[in-house]
């Protein structure tokens, strides 16, 4: 794939993930601004930003596309939200 196309799908994928998950970050980013204990997820956009902007600086690491552990952080993340249930006040 050409690094043109590689930023397309991944802008494809965070506009997508913006639209689906758009209910949840909001009621997540109120919360936050309305309790102390979760302010400290108002960290979590700037932070997130720095880091992709280093590594799309950097384009020395390469991801590895056949790593068994790759969707790891997606399947631990779905499975807390199933146990524990979605964030209190987003409904």
């Amino acid at each position: 794939m050409s690094p043109s196309s590689l930023y397309r799908s991944f802008v494809v994928l965070c506009l997508v993930s913006l639209v689906l998950w758009w209910h949840t970050l909001v009621a997540t980013f109120g919360l936050a601004l309305r309790a102390n204990e979760y302010t400290h997820t108002l960290v979590i956009i700037p932070l997130s930003i720095a880091l992709i902007l280093t590594e799309w600086r950097s384009r020395k690491a390469k991801p590895e596309t056949e790593s068994p552990y790759r969707f790891s952080p997606i399947v631990s993340s779905y499975s807390d939200w199933l146990y524990r249930g979605p964030v209190a006040g987003a409904g």
